[in-house]
């Protein structure tokens, strides 16, 4: 083919060559380029040069064609089809020299579906990069063509609080105030990979004071991040670094020999005359010996410098399928500092722009049954709309048994009071807000006092995490003496924290619950139903059925009582026809 024309951003300075920079577009048959293509030397583009950038490439190709460019670690390269003026569906893939090894790929990347490709590239090895453009998917068609633009701008520095002693500290209120944060560009830092999530580098830091209650929570949203974890560090050595006297390191050897190992713990960072960027202790070996990961560079006995990373938590996703990480603490010593690392999860590119703010958790007023809110029983369900954030779990001064085995307890509860009304019978009912999975139990406290130290013992069969199949919000139906009072306790299924309603109605009995209400039954030619209902039906006490009745009638699990009486029910003569018997029925179920 024809030597492609390419056009840089500035005008040439004077003429010419050899051009410092050149693009190979050999075209080939079939969906793989061949492994045996021959690529010149591109002047000014090794080692010593890859400090600076080349200017901007515009170059006409199609998707028969594939471009080489020497591309040097440090730099960022933007390798965009965006734009070509033709409408076409590509993909990009960034490989090594020879065709194999991908390091980057694009499809679509554009914008819009079935559309150009482009990627941004930060090589991590300095060498030669084939960018191919195929048809999507990996087809060779020469009458796709576009215009491939090249452009190269050097790494910027690190984020200032790449590193922990420069953590930005973040303000603690009983509010979450965000702050807009990124981790591009960020580097590595040299102590153990959290506990939580695929950490692949690229880390930065932040720093919270915990408040007078001990109690901090740390949440994030992200923006232009995709999938990021957070692990939360304390100690009482992490910026201010103690020395250890004495310590005699010797060339090419891992061990130290210390006046003290006291306090030290594996994965301290260790620095110091003659020991390597980023070693760390591997083993305590006795009270004056220990190990570090990487060989010493010199001979030297002057002072070494340990810092403790001590990691308390560490956290993913906020719950499965929430990438966004959240964490909470209770308990934590007051005015202590942690120090918080954000990172992505897997690779660089699940990074970029996050929001993360540090607060004072305020449990809600019902956190706890000493404060439980009072639910109305009202004659339809009118909810009110109540939040779990920032709820504990029950307070250590009261017993609460037995545990709920409707829901495991994903996070705090809250706690809510409901008395029997007259009917003897009630339904509470929660409604989904920004949770939709709960769980919900009804106790009596059965001993102590309500706000400790006391019992609270569940009422038998009152717990649930979901009114049907498709409704997962629980309800509960309960039965009891008019005036007992109720305590209702109410959670998530996971640790995420919402809003949600929750309403309480009473259960009306039938009109026919006892026999002074009997429904009178009309006798017709043919067996002709009529729908009644036993829902919320009550115990008939011997007090209510006819005194005319001479004995108890078994109970069977539906079973109908026909009972003859010439004498009053109700306090009411029955007056029958000496040739007729007067009866009433008992359904029981």
């Amino acid at each position: 083919m024809a030597t492609p024309t390419l056009t840089l951003s500035n005008a040439a300075t004077g003429s010419g060559g050899p051009v410092a920079y050149q693009l190979t577009l050999p075209p080939w048959a079939g969906p793989h380029p061949p492994a045996n293509v021959a690529f010149p030397n591109q002047a000014g583009q090794f080692n010593a040069a890859c400090t600076a950038c080349p200017s901007l490439f515009s170059v006409d190709l199609c998707a028969t064609n594939f471009a080489t460019m020497y591309m040097c670690a440090g730099n960022v390269y933007t390798i965009t089809l965006c734009g070509s003026a033709a409408v076409v569906n590509t993909t990009m893939t960034i490989t090594r020299y020879t065709g194999t090894t991908s390091y980057a790929y694009d499809d679509d990347g554009c914008g819009p579906v079935n559309g150009l490709s482009t990627i941004t590239f930060v090589p991590a090895i300095t060498q030669t990069y084939r960018i191919r453009i195929f048809e999507d998917p990996c087809i060779a068609n020469p009458a796709m063509c576009g215009t491939l633009e090249i452009s190269c701008s050097p790494v910027p520095p690190p984020p200032a609080n790449d590193n922990p002693c420069a953590a930005i500290a973040l303000p603690v209120s009983t509010v979450c105030t965000y702050t807009v944060e990124s981790n591009s560009f960020a580097t590595a830092t040299s102590i153990p990979p959290p506990s939580c999530g695929a950490y692949p580098g690229y880390d930065v830091w932040f720093s919270a004071v915990v408040p007078a209650s001990g109690n901090l929570s740390i949440q994030t949203d992200l923006v232009s991040a995709t999938d990021m974890a957070l692990a939360v560090y304390s100690g009482t050595f992490l910026c201010d670094a103690f020395n250890v006297t004495g310590g005699v390191r010797t060339l090419g050897s891992t061990t130290i020999v210390g006046s003290n190992t006291a306090g030290m713990v594996i994965g301290m960072r260790v620095t110091g005359t003659s020991i390597p960027a980023g070693a760390v202790i591997t083993s305590i070996v006795n009270a004056t010996t220990f190990t570090i990961s990487l060989p010493a560079s010199g001979n030297s006995a002057t002072a070494i410098q340990v810092n403790v990373w001590t990691e308390i938590a560490c956290n993913a996703d906020a719950v499965p399928g929430v990438p966004e990480p959240f964490q909470t603490f209770s308990g934590l010593p007051w005015p202590s500092t942690v120090y918080i690392r954000m990172f992505p999860q897997a690779n660089v590119a699940a990074g970029g722009t996050f929001q993360i703010c540090a607060y004072e958790p305020v449990p809600p007023p019902n956190d706890n049954p000493c404060g439980a809110i009072v639910v109305p029983v009202l004659p339809t369900c009118t909810p009110s709309t109540y939040s779990t954030e920032s709820a504990t779990p029950l307070a250590a001064s009261m017993t609460a048994n037995p545990l709920p085995a409707c829901g495991t307890l994903g996070g705090g509860d809250v706690w809510f009071q409901v008395t029997m009304p007259a009917t003897g019978s009630m339904t509470i009912s929660t409604v989904s807000g920004t949770l939709n999975n709960m769980a919900m139990a009804a106790y009596t406290l059965t001993a102590g006092a309500l706000c400790g130290p006391g019992t609270l013992t569940q009422v038998a069969g009152a717990c649930n995490d979901n009114a049907s199949v498709t409704n997962l919000m629980p309800s509960l139906t309960i039965a009891g003496a008019a005036g007992n009072v109720y305590y209702v306790r109410v959670w998530n299924l996971t640790a995420a924290f919402g809003t949600f309603g929750i309403c309480a109605i009473p259960n009306t009995p039938p009109p026919n619950d006892n026999p002074c209400g009997a429904i009178a039954l009309t006798v017709r030619y043919g067996c002709l139903f009529d729908n009644y209902t036993t829902s919320f039906a009550t115990q008939t006490t011997p007090a209510e059925e006819c005194p005319g009745h001479r004995g108890p009638v078994p109970r069977t699990r539906s079973h109908l009582a026909l009972r003859r009486t010439h004498r009053t029910m109700c306090g009411s003569p029955l007056w029958c026809h000496p040739m007729v018997t007067c009866s009433w029925i008992r359904m029981m179920v």
